[in-house]
């Protein structure tokens, strides 16, 4: 379901077990479905090679869509972010083929992917040709976050990471240098209690979907 700035519903679009969302560069819905991948408004499958012939992905957690047409899906059975081409085709395992356990990933407006690691929730920013630009561990140092389980980017590209446990959200700057904390104070004081998932909009306003509450809050 789609709202508009004021809480409206706006449109709707059937999506068949979806598991992920994703606003493209050219402003296209990209929806990681359990078994096919939503792209322009129609749902894709991809396979992969095996002994016994091209394999379905049948357990899409994760899909987003570069500038060029290349779609990047998270399979959580085959533990690898793979890449595919705008005709469907494989490209291969993104950066490699080490097994991973991906819990979120964004694009930045240079097309750098960010990943954001189910197991230790370090962040790993990497270039389209796979290079490591920068690695955020999310649970050291003075800002250390206890469980982050969500990113976002705004346009400026600032980069915000939510922590559940602690309701609080860490933010960097378009070169992943710390910035700030967000803590329940500078937050309003209970604004979130339980807050799992988050967004940020053009004007760099923020939408977290607080569990306990029900509800999506909308920080300024």
């Amino acid at each position: 379901m789609t709202f508009d700035r004021q809480g409206k519903l706006a449109s709707s679009q059937q999506a068949v077990e979806p598991y992920g969302l994703f606003v493209d560069a050219r402003g296209e819905l990209v929806v990681a479905n359990q078994r096919a991948v939503t792209v322009d408004g129609k749902p894709v499958t991809f396979a992969v090679p095996s002994e016994k012939g091209p394999q379905p992905l049948e357990k899409i957690r994760l899909a987003v869509r570069d500038r060029l047409g290349d779609v990047y899906v998270y399979d959580e059975n085959q533990k690898k972010l793979l890449r595919f081409n705008p005709s469907g085709d494989l490209v291969g395992p993104f950066p490699d083929a080490t097994p991973r356990e991906i819990l979120r990933i964004e694009m930045d407006p240079a097309g750098n992917l960010l990943l954001l690691d189910k197991r230790d929730r370090d962040l790993a920013v990497l270039s389209p040709e796979g290079r490591v630009i920068a690695r955020i561990q999310t649970q050291k140092g003075q800002w250390s976050l206890k469980k982050a389980v969500d990113i976002a980017l705004d346009p400026a590209g600032y980069l915000y990471i939510l922590d559940e446990e602690e309701a609080k959200i860490a933010v960097f700057d378009a070169s992943y240098q710390f910035v700030t904390l967000l803590t329940q104070q500078s937050l309003g004081g209970g604004a979130l209690t339980k807050p799992v998932t988050l967004d940020v909009d053009a004007s760099g306003d923020l939408y977290v979907y607080d569990e306990k509450e029900k509800a999506i809050v909308h920080l300024h």
